[in-house]
């Protein structure tokens, strides 16, 4: 092959590999955007969440109890109902 050759190959691969992460890009684009629809969120998001639930959860209890005493049986049982209405 010449140098010619050889130049327009790796010209075509470049643009093959531009194609290809424009193609991904959009990919993410239309994942993202389904998520969104479906009320998916990414697992950092939910566990943001999660904490925030708890901590608030925490302070309340703490504010109308005094203490954080029960407060670990109370979060299982409230699991425990909603694994139950999930089955």
């Amino acid at each position: 092959m010449t140098e010619e050759e050889l130049g327009k190959i790796e010209n075509d691969l470049q643009k093959m590999e531009e194609d290809i992460q424009k193609q991904c890009a959009d990919i993410d684009k239309r994942e993202r955007e389904l998520n969104a629809r479906a009320g998916i969120e990414e697992s950092t998001n939910l566990s943001l969440k999660f904490y925030e639930a708890v901590n608030n959860l925490s302070i309340v209890w703490v504010a109308a109890k005094g203490t954080q005493d029960g407060m670990l049986d109370a979060i299982t049982k409230i699991i425990e109902v909603q694994r139950s209405m999930q089955s």
